[in-house]
């Protein structure tokens, strides 16, 4: 299905979803950490 999809998005979309997802993986990373911190040390909440 990546095929269609991508033909049907076009080349602008294609070219920025990348970063996109590449900023919404380190987001994620972030809270995982930050929920593991307060987790371990629960003094900071």
């Amino acid at each position: 299905m990546a095929l269609p999809v991508g033909k049907w998005l076009g080349k602008p979309a294609s070219t920025s979803f990348p970063p996109l997802a590449g900023i919404l993986a380190a987001a994620i990373a972030l809270q995982m950490i930050l929920s593991g911190l307060l987790e371990t040390f629960p003094a900071w909440k």
